[in-house]
């Protein structure tokens, strides 16, 4: 820990009542970061749940938790390979009692459906071969903040909360990227139909 750290500490809690103020709080600081999450929650249901009726591309959203989602293919279902959001984390996914992700490793390694990989705008880990995770993107949400590409689920919750609506328009875009794309969808398609067990 810096100096400077110490040195705001000082003057930030000068009074005990500030001070056992900030400890009460950050005891629950990860309770508080998961309610938040809801408000943004809120925006995206509104937005896909009325996308879902017109039913884009075949594609079908379902949100559970508090900010827990997934884009999947009506043909396949819930548990195929989908787009998964999870808090910070936006990834590719499959679940593996249903479906091979060996296989799946193998052919999104493959050039013919490099396309659903490049569609992702960065790869933090990729390619897991027994994992069911597949291309995982993690934090990587721009609000002209220090933390910018690097969000945490903490830091990223107070967005959530306070700027909903900026945050599900990233969401959005890392979404349509694929579900409004022919050429994904169609390779999306034949993958699951390859590696359902």
């Amino acid at each position: 820990m810096s100096q400077e750290v110490f040195a705001q500490a000082e003057i930030f809690f000068e009074k005990k009542e500030e001070w056992y103020s900030f400890v009460n709080l950050s005891d629950f600081k990860d309770r508080i970061a998961w309610n938040w999450f809801k408000n943004c929650k809120q925006e995206l249901n509104k937005r896909f749940q009325i996308e879902e009726l017109e039913e884009t591309n075949n594609w079908l959203y379902h949100s559970w938790g508090n900010f827990e989602f997934k884009w999947y293919l009506k043909d396949f279902g819930q548990d195929s390979l989908c787009l998964y959001l999870q808090n910070y984390q936006f990834f590719l996914w499959a679940n593996g009692n249903l479906f091979n992700v060996e296989e799946i490793t193998k052919l999104l390694q493959q050039k013919k459906y490099s396309s659903i990989v490049s569609a992702f705008e960065r790869h933090d880990d990729i390619f897991l071969p027994h994992q069911w995770e597949k291309v995982v993107e993690r934090g990587n949400f721009v609000f002209g903040d220090e933390y910018d590409g690097n969000f945490d689920n903490l830091r990223l919750s107070w967005y959530a909360n306070y700027k909903p609506n900026d945050l599900a328009d990233q969401i959005v875009r890392k979404v349509n990227r694929f579900r409004n794309n022919d050429e994904i969808t169609s390779l999306l398609i034949e993958i699951n139909k390859l590696t359902k067990k």
